[in-house]
Parts: structure tokens; C-alpha cells; sequence
């Protein structure tokens, strides 16, 4: 039995389409959604030190902002257990990763 429903996010409206269609099923099944946000890595180049910038500080900031919009997702899903999750990497292998996972549908 799948114990959740995985639902790759990217911040468009676009891709939020397919969060109602998912909160119904949810819902019918009695699993929660999966909301997911791939993150690319931080570059070197986008955390130069020069600036006083460090590559985990900004990839944290990064995490947190994709986090905070996962959350907005969650309290605008009715009804249904929500668990969001970060990665961090190519985009289509994180997803593909955690669709082969045996417990999602």
C-alpha cells in the first residue's frame, strides 16, 4: 500500500494545479501528500566569501525560504496530513528518487 502522495512543487501556479486533485485523493485513501522542492545547489560563485557571504549560510537561507512556501502549501491544503520536504540537487533525478520510492504513489 502507498503511504503517501508525492507532489513536486516549483512555486508556479502551474504547478500547484494538481494540489486539489491530490488533497482529494488524500483524503479518500487516508494517506497524507508529500509536497516536495527541489532545490539547486548553491554555487561557489553566488557565495563568495569576498562579499562575507558562506555557501552553507546562503544554502540555509535558500532552504528556509523553500520551506516557508512548502508551509503556505500546507495551511492551503484543507483536510488532508501534509509532510513537506526539501532537496537539494538535479532537479528531475530528486524527483524521479522519491518516485521510486516503494511508498509513494
Amino acid at each position: 500500500m502507498h503511504e503517501s502522495i508525492l507532489m513536486p512543487l516549483d512555486k508556479s501556479p502551474f504547478s500547484e494545479q494538481g494540489l486539489p486533485y491530490g488533497s482529494r485523493i488524500s483524503l479518500g485513501l487516508g494517506i497524507p501528500i508529500q509536497p516536495m522542492q527541489v532545490l539547486h545547489t548553491v554555487s561557489e560563485e553566488l557565495a563568495d566569501p569576498a562579499d562575507g557571504l558562506c555557501k552553507n549560510k546562503v544554502t540555509e537561507g535558500v532552504q528556509d525560504e523553500a520551506m516557508d512556501y512548502l508551509n503556505s502549501v500546507e495551511r492551503r491544503t484543507p483536510g488532508s496530513d501534509v509532510t513537506c520536504e526539501t532537496f537539494e540537487g538535479n532537479v528531475i533525478s530528486q524527483i524521479i528518487e522519491e518516485a521510486e520510492n516503494p511508498l509513494q504513489l
